[in-house]
């Protein structure tokens, strides 16, 4: 029951992630949009990493991790998958996983404007019963310190749980650095009878000034947790 890792060819269909309103609104306040700034945008093909969904509760050790760099400009994403929890009751007795993305950018030149973490659940939709969520999943981030650490960046905003949109925290560079990180603690709760196959792509968007021209820096990670 480990990782297997590919890249995958839909990375680009990662552009058509659209970002909620309140997120919008958040980013023009802030004055960091692509209207904005215009910058040269630079799509990285996502790298994916599927595991087979245990029987009982289990503790991985694997991650999958996607980077850039031209000399200039670096950027890491990593998530790595911990707990596989089983019928224990956290979320209502369903499945849930516990992962933690870690993005850190650096600059040689320039400095760090602004870095968004996307949270996109894709393939599952959730299919409602009244009010509450029959099937799907969804994604509880942990907004203490202790579980979201950021170096150099003000959090704006955090978005989970949502029903449609995806789940995202988006965050703005603290005077110019050029260096930042966000490390994120959250849990994807899996909501099925342990019977449907489950993908989340994490993108970090870091937007980079790299002294001679701004650069959003796209880079994607897929995780599937599958049937068989």
């Amino acid at each position: 029951m480990g990782c297997s890792y590919s890249h995958k060819w839909y990375a680009l269909a990662l552009i058509g992630i659209v970002m909620p309103m309140s997120l919008l609104a958040t980013l023009k306040f802030a004055g960091i949009t692509s209207e904005t700034l215009q910058p040269e945008i630079i799509f990285v093909d996502a790298i994916s990493s599927n595991v087979t969904r245990p029987s009982v509760s289990t503790t991985y050790a694997c991650y999958v991790e996607n980077n850039y760099a031209d000399g200039v400009t670096s950027v890491d994403i990593r998530a790595t998958i911990d707990t596989y929890h089983v019928n224990d009751g956290t979320y209502g007795y369903y499945d849930w996983t516990n992962i933690k993305a870690i993005v850190i950018a650096n600059a040689t030149q320039g400095f760090m404007h602004s870095l968004i973490l996307h949270f996109d659940r894709m393939g599952t939709p959730n299919i409602m019963y009244g009010s509450s969520v029959k099937s799907g999943d969804y994604i509880n981030i942990l907004t203490h310190p202790v579980h979201l650490v950021v170096h150099n960046l003000i959090v704006e905003e955090v978005k989970d749980r949502p029903l449609t949109d995806p789940s995202f925290i988006a965050t703005i560079a603290l005077d110019k650095p050029d260096h930042c990180d966000l490390t994120s603690n959250f849990n994807w709760v899996l909501i099925d009878q342990r019977d449907l196959d489950h993908f989340l792509t994490i993108t970090a968007e870091v937007m980079i000034f790299n002294g001679t021209a701004y650069q959003k820096l796209v880079l994607p990670v897929q995780i599937g947790m599958v049937v068989s």
